[in-house]
């Protein structure tokens, strides 16, 4: 090698090919950095107009690669680049695998071609966004070929990008997508914003009637002509200043029961067929402003069953399936998830044609598994295996939570690599991640095996706790506050009993795994490098989740028995690890990722033992004050979260120690 570096060779590509051209930039940038030179003097690069399959042969020298479209030529390329020992395991410069000596080239390999059509990544919280940059490049690297900018304009950016981060990144953002030819998709929960509220006072009849009553809060009466009118207009409106995207999301309010219309029901229209009149009248819309794009139908909560109404010619599925148990894959006989195999046939019958059967999944959701998004290989790799052969077009995964990842995701990685073939084990996949993120492909799959143990038991759920509760106003979030999917506070009295046996066995799995990275991560008097010092953090997370998991159902026990001393006790352990874990989050995540988690909890966790607190309270006027500031706390709380997210840059993270 010479002083400035190894010999790049002669790559050649059709003219007119950006993604050709972008190929060969990245196989020179990561073959400059080899130490030592790569046996390959010429790269020769063909594509035709269309497609991700691609194939490449070595000999004497030389690499020719042929690929059916632009995007497959630059898939090749990493392939390629694989093979001789790169990799990206997680997003950033510092986290590429660069071999010592590159691995010597098979001859002809296998043709390639992803089982999924569609691959997408979506950027859900301000984190992901602040570093979507690195996210969107890595996800090119790993053959994922959609961004998905799941955005928030009118809420309080918990589970999506906020709106001002958005309006401040946008631009480079697509521009960075569209460099690696992926197709994108935007939007979120827009749908109610579509409608002004202040129409109310003049038009109630536009609005749903819950309850017996017409309710402003949520949604609109998709019965209502006129209201309809307004809503295609002012999405018009929208779709015009949001150009140039594949796929839109105009999706309802998120509620447990969507705050649909009681007279829709009345007169035949359940909450699904009440949304699929609402997504016609907006795709209408779309298709004089943006005619070649898709309007997601959103298969989500009560609009999971498939609806009566016939969905619009742009008009594409987005099957959800949140309310599932991820303890199990997605077609397992698991009394929660039973259901789930025939409700995606069913929807994605409606929606015959390429493109219209989509999948919004949510393994890398720390949001819904609260703090950390568990290792769920298993789950993972048989989800996309009958997604694949069931005939979804596109599958995406939901990156959110309260904070950036703290350390390289196993999730995030499985599914890349599964999306592209969900053929390969569980087993390869967690010797791969490890191999390259730790270069211990032998031990540390076994902390990741009793990892995805433990929380296997901790996520399964019965079919009584597979619900949610809330949203409603200030009074009512603290009355009765909101329970996620998995909450302990959904467990019928009856059963807490066993699912506190079934959380000791989670932690006893905790412990082995924790065992196996003490003795093999972290031997005596030596120092440990980044990676072991980043996953000790989302060890950590792991940890933390399931003891606070277990401190709330021994509330639940308390509650059961009609305990009191118990049930204080049991609160003060609880509030005791969720204090903890603030603190501890300090050394590792930056603010306002610390705040964030602390408020998040504090809603769905936070507001129960609130609860169970005020039933200890003797007397009605100690119960009245003790609420009085319990709301004055919330609305503080709420403000908080309201200001939250700069859309400026945040500085640099602390190193993870």
């Amino acid at each position: 090698m010479s002083a400035a570096g190894p010999a790049l060779p002669i790559i050649d590509v059709p003219p007119g090919s950006p993604l050709a051209a972008l190929a060969a930039r990245e196989l020179n940038a990561h073959l400059a950095r080899l130490a030592t030179p790569a046996a390959i003097t010429r790269i020769e690069i063909a594509h035709g107009d269309d497609g991700e399959g691609f194939a490449w042969q070595a000999g004497n020298g030389t690499v020719r690669i042929t690929a059916d479209g632009p995007r497959g030529a630059l898939y090749a390329a990493y392939d390629l680049l694989e093979s001789l020992g790169f990799a990206w395991p997680a997003p950033g410069d510092g986290m590429t695998v660069v071999p010592e000596a590159p691995d010597e080239l098979p001859a002809r390999p296998a043709r390639r071609a992803p089982a999924l059509a569609g691959r997408s990544l979506i950027l859900g919280h301000h984190a992901f966004m602040a570093d979507a940059r690195l996210w969107i490049e890595w996800a090119a690297r790993n053959r994922l070929n959609t961004i998905f900018f799941h955005i928030d304009e009118h809420g309080l950016g918990l589970g999506a990008i906020p709106a001002a981060q958005w309006q401040a990144g946008r631009a480079a953002a697509v521009a960075e997508a569209r460099k690696y030819g992926m197709m994108l998709e935007l939007g979120g929960h827009g749908l109610p914003s579509l409608l002004p509220r202040s129409a109310f006072a003049e038009h109630p009849d536009w609005f749903p009637l819950r309850g017996g009553h017409r309710e402003h809060r949520f949604n609109f009466n998709a019965l209502a002509d006129d209201a309809l009118a307004l809503v295609r207009a002012n999405a018009k409106a929208w779709f015009s200043d949001n150009p140039g995207f594949d796929v839109y999301h105009l999706w309802a309010d998120d509620l447990p029961d969507s705050g649909w219309c009681e007279d829709g029901a009345a007169k035949g229209f359940m909450p699904s067929d009440q949304l699929m009149l609402a997504t016609n009248a907006v795709a209408s819309a779309l298709a004089e402003v943006e005619p070649n794009a898709l309007l997601a139908f959103l298969s989500y909560h009560d609009t999971e069953a498939p609806p009566s109404v016939a969905p619009a010619a742009n008009v594409a599925l987005t099957f959800a399936p949140r309310l599932r148990c991820y303890a199990a894959g997605i077609d397992a006989p698991h009394e929660v998830n039973a259901k789930y195999p025939e409700l995606w046939r069913a929807n994605a019958a409606l929606f015959p044609g390429a493109g219209r059967a989509r999948v919004f999944e949510y393994w890398l959701d720390a949001i819904l598994f609260k703090i950390v998004a568990p290792p769920m290989v298993d789950v993972i790799r048989r989800d996309l295996a009958f997604y694949a052969a069931n005939g979804a077009h596109t599958v995406g995964a939901l990156a959110t939570g309260s904070a950036p990842f703290v350390a390289p995701s196993l999730n995030a990685w499985a599914f890349a690599r599964l999306a592209w073939n969900p053929n390969q084990s569980a087993k390869t996949i967690r010797e791969d991640f490890c191999g390259h993120v730790f270069q211990s492909a032998l031990h540390m799959p076994a902390y990741f095996e009793a990892l995805e143990r433990a929380f296997a038991l901790d996520l399964d759920l019965r079919p009584d706790e597979a619900r949610l509760k809330g949203r409603g106003t200030l009074e009512e979030t603290v009355n009765d506050p909101p329970a996620d999917i998995g909450s302990p506070f959904n467990i019928a009295d009856p059963h807490v009993g066993d699912t506190q046996l079934r959380q000791e066995k989670a932690l006893d799995a905790l412990d082995e795994a924790q065992r196996i990275f003490e003795t093999m991560m972290r031997p005596p008097g030596e120092d440990p490098p980044e990676a072991v010092l980043r996953e000790e953090c989302h060890r950590y997370l792991c940890h933390a989740r399931l003891m606070i998991q277990a401190a709330l159902l021994d509330v639940r026990a308390a509650e059961t028995v009609g305990a009191q001393r118990d049930v204080q006790d049991a609160v003060r352990q609880a509030r005791f690890h969720l204090n903890r874990l603030e603190t501890e989050m300090r050394g590792f995540v930056r603010e306002p990722y610390v705040t964030n988690t602390r408020l998040l909890l504090w809603l769905f966790v936070g507001l129960a033992l609130d609860r169970a607190e005020d039933a200890l309270i003797p007397g009605d006027g100690a119960r009245r004050k003790r609420l009085k500031n319990r709301l004055e706390t919330a609305r503080q709380n709420f403000d908080r979260l309201r200001t939250l997210w700069p859309a400026d840059p945040l500085p640099v993270r602390p190193a993870a120690h």
